[in-house]
Order: structure tokens, then C-alpha cells, then sequence
């Protein structure tokens, strides 16, 4: 698995429960590093790293070296945080248990904290999701707006020409030099240099965080019918192996074109899971779909996108269906599983796990979702 949890948690429904179960970067604001200590140490820390997705780099306060995450690094006051595409990290602040979950392309700064001040950050490019199970006061810097926080849960997209703040839960105050309004619960600001923010209501604001969620994986990467025949897909999954997602990524965009049939598509729309990149993801379905016509797989995979966006129904019709067309494959019977558990029919999800190692009796995967 290229996901790596430090916590262990995950959601018994399969729905992500928004963001806690997928590998998670921990930053605390405000330390100091101790002299003559390792320089990936901040002593006493005040962050920790706890997992990550992907390229993921920190670069001190007054250096130029940017050095690779790794778990259970500490984080200075004055560090910046960068993630490079097909990548994604997650920042949990010690104080009070807060997230920050980071897009692909996304840096921040996270400065020295000042006693009896505000806790604040600066998103200077990308996009953040700020989680908590407690309300929070926060202060938000970016290029054209800034936010002051009172609430639970809110999402910030700094772009090349404006920045937008999103309200799940709470308050938000957001303000540049032109004027300032206040967000509740669904509603959204954009602002741009010269413009005072806008205000609006989101439909469907869980779309803008779509890359956050975790993917249950329902594809067993050692399977030999996926490592024979295509030389970019062998490669590409030794990389994922050494838990290097990026590369095995791009050794499959290397594949000619006449070598990307339905189990290229399958495979890299579920390598693209594992990094919340969930539009290419459908994209590669699709394209799977229109090749093969009805792809168990393809369709198996479609299921865990309902699933995590908590649309159960959909996501039981699409495992049942995959299922039907592949009876003897595992994939769609383990995403049927988790569909089922979703819909709190344990039993049925047990059975369905149990068919999974009968089917594959070397699959690591069904073993796995059948001891969970």
C-alpha cells in the first residue's frame, strides 16, 4: 500500500468520514530546533509528520534546501510545506487535533507562533482543507484574502488571480483591502487583488474536496494478471511496491497508445485513487468503459467513487452490477463488500470477503478486507 497511517483509524462505512483515514501530515505551529540536533528535528516540537502521499517537502526558515517528508519529523515555526503534483499531505495540529489537508501543487508557510496571538498560516499557492473536532480560531494569509476562522471545518484555494474560502462548518470572516463579508455553513467568497470578496451559495460544496477522501483499494497489485504482458505496467508497479506512486504513475504515462487497453485504464485510474486525483481517475474509467463496453472492473471502481461520496444506493447498484458481469473475478466482489458495509449489512459483507478469498485464495487484499 502506498498509504501510510500512523493512527490506524478507518471509517466502517466507507465513506472517509471526510478526510481522517487517509495518510496524514503532522505539523504543530511555533517550534524551535535544537542546537546541534538533527535538522529534521524541532525540539520541543510542536508538529509531527505522520504520513504522506506522493513528493512532499519542507524547507526550513532562512534556508534554501528543501528536504523529503519523512514520518514522524517535526516542523519549525517559520518552515515552509510544499507538495508537488500527484501528491497530497495532511498537517495535524497538536493543539487542538485540527487537520490540514493538502492538495497537489499546494505550499504553505507556517509561521513562528507569538504568545497570547492568534494561531495563524500563509497558503501561498494550492488548496487546503482545514478539519477539526473541536471549533478553532485561526488566521488565514493568502495573496487576495484573508480569513479569520471560527468554525469546524473550511476549505482555501489560492489560484494565480484570486483565492476562494469555503465554508463547511462555522464562521469565516474574510477580508482584503476592498471590503470584507461573512461566511456560515455552505457558503462561499471569492476575491482577486483588486476586487472586495463575493459571496455565494455552494450546491454541492463536498465537491471541492473530493481530493481528500480515501479510496478503499480494491485491486491487488501483486495479481499476475496484471504484471504480465505490458512492460510500463510491470515497472509501474515495482515503483508503487517501493511506495513511490508518482513514479509508478509516470512510467505508465509513458505506454504507447496501442499498448493501453482496458487493464492499463483499470490500473492507473486506481494508482490515481491512491493520491485523490479522482478526475483523471474518471477520465481513465471511462476510457476503460469505451473500450471493453461492460468492464467489471471499470465499473467495480465507479462503485468506490459513489461509496466515498456517501452515495450508498448507487454505489451497492454499481458492485452488483460489476459482480454480475465478472462473477469470478475478486475486484468487484470486494467492492461489493465494502458497499455493503456502507450500508450497514455486515453480514452480507462478510460473505462477500469470504467469496473474495475463495475466489483469489492468494490475494492479499481480500484476506486483508476479510479480517477488517
Amino acid at each position: 500500500m502506498a498509504l501510510m497511517l500512523a493512527s490506524g483509524k478507518t471509517d466502517p462505512t466507507g465513506n472517509a468520514a471526510l478526510l481522517w483515514a487517509f495518510a496524514a501530515l503532522q505539523i504543530v505551529l511555533g517550534c524551535e530546533r535544537a542546537d546541534g540536533a538533527d535538522p529534521t528535528v524541532c525540539m520541543p516540537w510542536v508538529a509531527k509528520i505522520v504520513g504522506v502521499q506522493g513528493q512532499v517537502d519542507t524547507r526550513r526558515a532562512g534556508e534554501l534546501l528543501w528536504r523529503p517528508v519523512r514520518l514522524e519529523q517535526t516542523i519549525c515555526g517559520g518552515d515552509m510545506v510544499r507538495v508537488s503534483g500527484r501528491s497530497r499531505a495532511a498537517i495535524l495540529l497538536r493543539e487542538n487535533e485540527t487537520t490540514m489537508h493538502l492538495d497537489q501543487r499546494t505550499a504553505i508557510t507556517i509561521p513562528k507562533a507569538v504568545p497570547a496571538a492568534p494561531r495563524w498560516l500563509e497558503v501561498l499557492r494550492g488548496a487546503v482543507n482545514f478539519l477539526s473536532r473541536t471549533p478553532i480560531s485561526l488566521k488565514i494569509r493568502t495573496p487576495f484574502l484573508n480569513a479569520h476562522i471560527e468554525g469546524t471545518e473550511f476549505f482555501v484555494r489560492v489560484e494565480e488571480d484570486r483565492t476562494s474560502i469555503l465554508v463547511f462548518s462555522g464562521a469565516v470572516l474574510a477580508e482584503n483591502g476592498a471590503g470584507s463579508v461573512t461566511l456560515r455553513s455552505g457558503e462561499k467568497a471569492v476575491a482577486t487583488a483588486s476586487q472586495a470578496p463575493k459571496r455565494s451559495l455552494v450546491i454541492h460544496p463536498r465537491d471541492a474536496v473530493v481530493w481528500a477522501l480515501y479510496y478503499p483499494p480494491i485491486i491487488d497489485y501483486r495479481s499476475s494478471a496484471l504484471t504480465m504482458g505490458v512492460p510500463e505496467i510491470q515497472e509501474a508497479l515495482r515503483w508503487y511496491r517501493e511506495n513511490d506512486v508518482r513514479a509508478a504513475l509516470a512510467k505508465l504515462d509513458q505506454a504507447p497508445d496501442q499498448r493501453r487497453d482496458t487493464r492499463y485504464f483499470d490500473l492507473r485510474a486506481a494508482l490515481l485513487f491512491t493520491v485523490g486525483r479522482v478526475k483523471e481517475a474518471q477520465s481513465d474509467i471511462a476510457q476503460a468503459l469505451r473500450l471493453a463496453g461492460a468492464d467489471a472492473t471499470a465499473i467495480a471502481l465507479r462503485s468506490v467513487i459513489a461509496l466515498v461520496k456517501n452515495q450508498k444506493r448507487k454505489a451497492l447498484r454499481l458492485a452488483r452490477q460489476a459482480v454480475l458481469l465478472a462473477p469470478q473475478s475478486p475486484v468487484p466482489t470486494i467492492a461489493l463488500s465494502y458497499a455493503q458495509q456502507a450500508s450497514f449489512d455486515i453480514e452480507a459483507a462478510l460473505e462477500s470477503s469470504e467469496q473474495a478469498t475463495r475466489l483469489a485464495p492468494d490475494n492479499g487484499l481480500a484476506w486483508a478486507r476479510l479480517a477488517r
